[in-house]
C-alpha cells in the first residue's frame, strides 16, 4: 500500500502539500492535479483511522431510526446521504423497530462510536434518555418527530394543514359522509395528520359524527380491510393517510368495481408518484422528503463544520398538494 510519502515524491511536492490537500485545504491547482495523479497512479488510499485521530473527527454521522421500511424515512436518509457525501462524510445507520430497549442501546452504540453528528428519525422524545439530553455533545438532530430538548433541533412536515385542506374540499364538494383512514395516534406525524382533521371539521362546522376516523397499522392488508369496512358502511368519499395503507384502499375500491373520480371520491398520501397510473388521476399528499433530508444534512454539515450544538429550533417543511380530479364535486 503506498504511503504520503510516496505519493508526494511521484507529484514532486512535499508530504505536508499532500496532506494539507488530501484535508481539504487549497494548493496551488498544478500541484492539485500532480497530487490527483499521484494518488489515481499510486492508487492511495488514506488510513482512516490516522486521519480521524488527527482531526479528531470520525468523519461519520449516526442515524437511528425507527422503521427502515417506512417510506418517508427511507427516502429522507437516501437525500441525507447524497448530502453528506459531498463533505466526505459516511453514514452508520441503526434501527430500532419500534423498541424502546432497542432505541436506547442503538443510541448509546452511536454516541460510542465517536459520531460527529446524529440524526434521530421518527424517534420518541419519550424515550430520550435523560442523562443523554443533559449532556449531548454532538449536532442532534430529529426528523418527523420533534425531541422536546435545549440541543436538539427539528425538522418536520405540515401534516396537518395538509389534511385539513384535503377534507374541507371534501366538505366543501357536498359530502356527507367522510372517512378517514389514520396511522398510529402514539406517532406523532399520525397525530398531526389526524388533528388536521379536526380542525377541517371545526372550522367547516361539519356533523363530527359523519366523520369516520379509523386507526391502521400502516399495512396494505389493513387498508384494504378498513376500506371495506367504509365501503360496508355506506361511504363513498375516502381519505387514507398512509402510503401503504392506500395501496390496499385502491385494491378494495378496484375490487367492488368501483370507479375513482366516478362512483367514489379518494385522496391519499404517495411517495411514488402513482397517480399518473389511475384516471381519473388521485389527489395526493406528497411529502417532501428530499428537501427535509437536504436541509437537514446541510444543517448537520454547518453545525459540525463550526463546532457548534443545536438550539432546540423546529423547522417546518411543506409537503405538495397535488389535486387531481378524484374528489367529485357533488355541488355540480
Amino acid at each position: 500500500m503506498a504511503t504520503i510519502h510516496e505519493v508526494a515524491s511521484k507529484a514532486g511536492v512535499s508530504a505536508g502539500t499532500v496532506s494539507r490537500y488530501l484535508n481539504g485545504y487549497t494548493v496551488k491547482a498544478s500541484n492539485a492535479q500532480k497530487i490527483d495523479q499521484a494518488v489515481s497512479e499510486l492508487n492511495y488510499r488514506e488510513n482512516f483511522l490516522a486521519r480521524s485521530l488527527r482531526l479528531n473527527k470520525t468523519m461519520s454521522v449516526g442515524v437511528l431510526i425507527n422503521n427502515m421500511q417506512s417510506n418517508f424515512a427511507s427516502s429522507t436518509i437516501a437525500a441525507i446521504e447524497t448530502e453528506i457525501e459531498k463533505h466526505d462524510y459516511a453514514m452508520v445507520l441503526c434501527g430500532f423497530r419500534n423498541s424502546e430497549d432497542g432505541y436506547k442501546k442503538q443510541l448509546n452504540t452511536l454516541i460510542d462510536r465517536q459520531v460527529d453528528g446524529l440524526f434521530i428519525v421518527e424517534g420518541k422524545s419519550s424515550w430520550t434518555p435523560t442523562d443523554f439530553l443533559n449532556d449531548i455533545s454532538i449536532p442532534t438532530i430529529a426528523i418527523n418527530t420533534p425531541i422536546q430538548a435545549s440541543k436538539i433541533d427539528s425538522y418536520v412536515t405540515d401534516d396537518a394543514h395538509c389534511t385539513e385542506r384535503i377534507v374541507t374540499s371534501m366538505m366543501k364538494s357536498g359530502h356527507k359522509k367522510i372517512g378517514v383512514i389514520v396511522g398510529s395516534q402514539s406517532d406523532y406525524a399520525s397525530k398531526q395528520r389526524q388533528a388536521g382533521i379536526e380542525q377541517a371539521i371545526k372550522a367547516c362546522s361539519f356533523n363530527p359524527h359523519a366523520v369516520a376516523i379509523l386507526e391502521g397499522d400502516y399495512t396494505k392488508n389493513c387498508g384494504y380491510q378498513l376500506t371495506n369496512d367504509l365501503l360496508d358502511a355506506g361511504y363513498r368519499c375516502i381519505f387514507v393517510t398512509n402510503h401503504n395503507m392506500g395501496n390496499g384502499a385502491l385494491q378494495a375500491i378496484h375490487e367492488r368495481g368501483f370507479v375513482v373520480g366516478k362512483d367514489i371520491s379518494y385522496a391519499n398520501y404517495d411517495y411514488f408518484a402513482t397517480s399518473p397510473l389511475f384516471f381519473p388521476r388521485i389527489t395526493s399528499v406528497f411529502p417532501n422528503t428530499e428537501e427535509i433530508g437536504t436541509k437537514a444534512a446541510i444543517h448537520m454539515m454547518d453545525a459540525i463544520k463550526n463546532q457548534e450544538l443545536c438550539q432546540g429550533s423546529q423547522y417546518i417543511i411543506q409537503n405538495k398538494i397535488q389535486w387531481n380530479d378524484s374528489i367529485i364535486d357533488l355541488n355540480v
